[in-house]
């Protein structure tokens, strides 16, 4: 089967979370590409689909094990325009053009302990419409301060960014207009999330429960959630 290198390699980032997640499973379905890993302190979850229709003479060869998704992705873009893809033999896969090759060592699936079969169900009310330009400066108050909160108003979305009272501290609004007044805690895997981002994504947050954002398009889903990690006092 063959596709355009960067439509695979950014979904290899966007399910790796920017090759944070290194083992990640390919499952090659009737309908195209499905995969549900964990980060590996289990403190995010990502699930994503890539539709068959994306690939030139596809074929559903069943689940596959990466077990180092850098490398798969530093190699893809090594190949300008499309790549062929074809498993050679249960532990190798083949990446090609007429004048490269590169073969991949599979994982075994006993060592994937991070690789799951059902996405995690969350009861999200509403998602707010959001982009990577109102989550970059989020990101970068995140490197200097750590962690924080983010709460939606109703009419805002607010990301509180370090410990008010306690030391410095920024906050990022964003408008919306659905109704609620929760807020939950984020984790600091959002910083190489936003590296992923190419579209206009959704965003779920429920009370005191992970946070959810969608990615979605004509040609992938991407799912992300992120645990509400409390700082110790």
């Amino acid at each position: 089967m063959k596709i355009n290198s960067k439509v695979f390699r950014d979904y290899i980032q966007k399910v790796s979370l920017n090759n944070t997640i290194m083992t990640i499973n390919l499952e090659f379905t009737d309908s195209g590409v499905k995969t549900i890993v964990t980060e590996p302190s289990n403190i995010a979850m990502v699930s994503g689909f890539l539709k068959s229709e994306v690939f030139e003479d596809y074929s559903p060869i069943g689940k596959i094990f990466i077990k180092n998704s850098k490398f798969l992705h530093t190699e893809l873009k090594t190949f300008i325009g499309k790549v062929s893809i074809e498993k050679v033999d249960d532990y190798l896969i083949k990446l090609f053009d007429t004048n490269r090759e590169v073969f991949i060592m599979l994982a075994d699936e006993s060592i994937c302990s991070n690789i799951i079969e059902t996405e995690m169900e969350i009861d999200v009310k509403n998602y707010i419409d959001i982009t990577k330009d109102d989550l970059v400066p989020v990101v970068k108050d995140m490197k200097d301060l750590g962690m924080g909160i983010v709460y939606n108003t109703g009419k805002e979305i607010i990301f509180q960014i370090g410990k008010k009272d306690e030391y410095d501290f920024t906050r990022n609004r964003v408008t919306c207009s659905t109704e609620g007044n929760v807020k939950t805690a984020m984790n600091s895997l959002l910083i190489p999330y936003v590296d992923t981002l190419t579209n206009p994504i959704k965003m779920g947050i429920v009370e005191e429960m992970p946070l959810v954002f969608l990615e979605e398009t004509d040609t992938y889903r991407i799912r992300t959630i992120f645990a509400p990690i409390i700082e110790s006092d």
